[in-house]
């Protein structure tokens, strides 16, 4: 998407959409922003 590769994945996962991301932040124990 956008020019980016999904290599911070583990192999056989994507995130196919912001729905997924938020749910993946809430369900996870740690959650990972770099930039602003």
């Amino acid at each position: 998407r956008q020019g980016k590769d999904s290599n911070n994945l583990a192999e056989g996962f994507r995130i196919s959409g912001l729905g997924q991301l938020i749910e993946a932040g809430i369900q996870s124990e740690r959650f990972v922003v770099f930039g602003d």
